[in-house]
């Protein structure tokens, strides 16, 4: 859920911000020691207990030093992260734009159309009751596009709705063929991208070979 993928994504940048913070602390601390140990090893000076030095002497520029370097580390880092966002909403408006396209094919897709009108021609001599519950499925899968297919989010119960419409024409086609099971728990507690459920479920009935004695499930 988009609330839960929000906090995940706030936890994730608290942690690379602070061991990022950690690092800019160990690597200037690093710095700092070797300035007073590099001295004292190549006998330019003579610390007999460095820690009081670094403490009388250094404290305070290392101090300084640090908040310096966490205000032009945090900086970097913050640039860093905006450049990486900017990124990533460009990749999602470019998948956004990839899957409206995909959704508007669906919308008029002419094969479906065509079977569907089909099936009901066939349909209507033999059985007038079921052509009139299969005329009013097709009407609803097509309103339900037609106000939907434009939102960014529906609920899960409305998309399950449409997925069982949808394929109730597909079962009055194939006769036994194929089986639709759906298991969610608290499905009112979700939303997806409309149409999204139907396009995977198109795709499974058109790949996939179907029979009477080996139904798709």
């Amino acid at each position: 859920r988009l609330g839960k993928f929000t906090v995940n994504y706030r936890k994730k940048i608290i942690t690379r911000l602070s061991l990022f913070y950690l690092i800019v602390l160990i690597i200037g601390t690093a710095f700092v020691f070797l300035g007073i140990a590099i001295p004292m090893l190549f006998g330019e000076a003579d610390y007999s207990n460095m820690v009081e030095h670094f403490v009388s002497h250094d404290l305070k520029r290392f101090l300084l030093s640090w908040v310096i370097s966490i205000g032009i580390a945090s900086v970097a880092f913050f640039y860093m992260e905006w450049n990486n966002a900017l990124k990533r909403e460009r990749k999602l408006r470019e998948e956004k734009l990839i899957f409206q396209y995909e959704s508007l094919k669906s919308k008029v897709n002419p094969h479906f159309l065509f079977n569907s009108l089909n099936t009901l021609s066939s349909l209507i001599p033999k059985n007038p009751e079921l052509s009139e519950r299969f005329i009013s499925k097709f009407s609803t899968i097509y309103r339900y596009v037609l106000e939907k297919a434009d939102r960014d989010l529906v609920g899960l119960e409305e998309e399950i709705e449409f997925i069982n419409n949808f394929f109730f024409l597909q079962e009055i086609r194939d006769e036994g063929k194929i089986n639709l099971k759906i298991e969610v728990d608290r499905p009112e507690s979700y939303a997806v991208v409309p149409v999204s459920l139907q396009l995977l479920v198109e795709n499974a009935l058109k790949h996939n070979a179907a029979t009477r004695e080996n139904p798709l499930n």
